[in-house]
């Protein structure tokens, strides 16, 4: 629990004065549902007694006027600062865990991230607006009603509590079974969603091949495990809702006026004294089984949501980027960006070794080619240098710092990545190269397009810079896309340049364009290319075969 409040806290006070403004609504709304009963109370006291005047009749009536129109008004006022807080809060988790996860390579690790983001914050956020908005003022409400219950009539008061708090043993009882039952509902939402990704993804292909129908059958077989664990978890909530409806025909009808009526007839209560405790202690009771509510919607359909997103945040709190402490900022000019690597190991998710112990010194403005067997770790060496990934062991440093350390936007802008599968998204040529900084210059962009093999869309229109790239560049060659990533390249023009297979997909002209800026570089930035073209390789003034470090 303690690292639950503390997940939540982290999010939810982004500003005291707002969380404040929250608590003082709901605690002024709570004031006023304490004076109702009381209004009761005086009219039946007046009213038993012969002493009920047409004047106390009106101001009774414009007093229950007066509280219902302000607990309206307090009421709207307190969803303005929940939405605002709500926002805040789905922002802000949003944020951390884009920060803090990398969509690897590894399917399932994806599907899981988009499961995070699509469902487990929903369910949270949903979860959140009952806790800020009424859980904590109504644990409050709920000592303030006894209090007053307590004033009224303690014997009852005390026996009464009993019967109404028996409900949470119950919930004792059940509660790991409803943990249970939600993790297996949540881990089969979870697998239904992949077999729509699979499904949707490759549809054209799977009805080319005539393998729909074993994909929708398995999606099926899903969805009828999902619906069993699904008509388990309302059995176990339909029990407690009838519960809940047998206490409250048993406490607010026959214990409350039977017992209370007793009490009555020995002279220990009035029947304004008995009106007033009913009255209370209908509150009461329905604030407890609200509570318990609360815990059971907990138990079964938030506990796995909120134990996924406080796992994943914790396992990749050590990962660059995180976003949570403080980072070094480095300025991309004059500063030391020698790149060193002592000792450093990699094993993969699965465990494999990439590399045992490599030790490697590149001192700023050196051009370096990087070669050897597929999967040797070409690859995942430029991957680490730029933050992605974390040695096994050893230590890797840029200057001075590990690149964990750097501030996220210093280290995008002194390294920039060149990849074989480059970043596109669904837009325009311009704007996917406006992502980077979005103050470029059309001069700029056209200049960098002719030095880096796109001088075709070098120029405005639909056919030049606003040509549409289409879904992961849908609609770019291999070889449009490897150039619009070098042209990103020569745009922030980075001290450090890190290149995996960038003339894989181009012919032999553009291969010599882009090669012949990167030797322009020599001496002004550092720059590491992997590659098995020898071509791409025969500018650098070292290379090396990772195989023999």
């Amino acid at each position: 629990m303690k690292k639950i409040i503390a997940f939540l806290g982290n999010d939810i006070f982004f500003n005291k004065k707002t969380a404040l403004s929250l608590f003082g609504f709901n605690l002024l709304a709570m004031l006023i549902s304490l004076i109702f009963p009381y209004l009761n109370y005086i009219f039946i006291h007046y009213l038993t007694d012969g002493h009920l005047t047409m004047k106390i009749l009106s101001l009774i009536l414009l007093g229950l006027i007066a509280l219902l129109s302000i607990q309206s008004g307090i009421n709207y006022l307190s969803q303005i600062v929940m939405v605002r807080i709500e926002k805040k809060y789905h922002q802000s988790l949003r944020k951390r865990l884009l920060n803090q996860l990398y969509l690897t390579d590894d399917d399932k690790k994806s599907i899981d991230i988009n499961y995070l983001l699509s469902r487990d914050i929903v369910a949270v956020d949903n979860w959140l607006e009952k806790i800020l908005s009424r859980l904590f003022i109504e644990c409050l409400e709920l000592i303030c009603i006894l209090f007053l219950l307590f004033k009224i009539q303690p014997q009852l008061t005390v026996v009464s509590i009993i019967i109404s708090f028996t409900s949470f043993l119950l919930l004792k009882m059940v509660s790991q079974k409803l943990s249970k039952v939600g993790e297996a509902y949540r881990n089969l939402d979870k697998e239904v969603q992949k077999s729509e990704l699979d499904i949707l993804d490759n549809y054209a292909e799977l009805k080319i091949s005539h393998l729909q129908s074993e994909f929708i059958d398995k999606q099926n077989s899903i969805w009828e495990r999902q619906n069993h664990a699904f008509a388990n978890l309302k059995k176990i909530e339909l029990f407690f809702t009838i519960q809940n409806a047998t206490d409250k025909f048993l406490l607010e009808l026959m214990f409350i006026y039977l017992i209370g009526g007793y009490f009555v007839l020995n002279g220990q209560l009035n029947i304004a004294e008995l009106i007033l405790f009913s009255n209370y202690y209908i509150l009461c009771n329905g604030l407890i089984n609200n509570i318990r509510n609360y815990l059971i919607d907990y138990r079964a359909n938030i506990a796995p949501y909120l134990k996924d997103l406080i796992d994943y945040l914790d396992a990749h709190s050590q990962m660059a980027f995180s976003g949570i402490e403080e980072k070094t900022t480095i300025s991309k000019d004059g500063a030391d960006l020698d790149i060193i690597l002592n000792n450093v190991a990699y094993k993969n998710a699965l465990n494999k070794e990439i590399f045992k112990s490599v030790n490697l010194k590149i001192p700023f403005g050196q051009s370096i080619g990087i070669y050897g067997s597929s999967g040797s770790g070409k690859s995942t060496l430029l991957n680490m240098i730029r933050g992605k990934l974390l040695p096994t062991s050893g230590k890797l440093s840029i200057g001075n710092w590990h690149p964990s350390e750097i501030d996220p936007d210093s280290l995008a802008k002194i390294i920039s990545y060149v990849s074989q599968e480059p970043l596109i998204v669904d837009g325009t040529i311009k704007e996917n190269l406006l992502m980077i900084n979005p103050n470029f210059t059309d001069e700029e962009i056209i200049n960098a397009c002719r030095q880096g093999g796109l001088g075709k869309y070098a120029k405005e229109g639909p056919d030049g810079l606003q040509k549409k790239t289409g879904k992961n560049g849908k609609f770019l060659s291999g070889g449009e896309k490897q150039r619009l990533s070098f042209v990103r390249a020569i745009l922030s023009d980075s001290p450090i340049m890190l290149l995996d297979e960038p003339t894989a997909a181009l012919d032999k002209d553009n291969e010599k364009l882009i090669v012949n800026k990167l030797s322009s570089y020599a001496g002004k930035k550092t720059i590491m290319v992997v590659s098995h073209r020898k071509d791409t390789l025969q500018f650098v003034e070292h290379k090396i075969n990772l195989e023999l470090l």
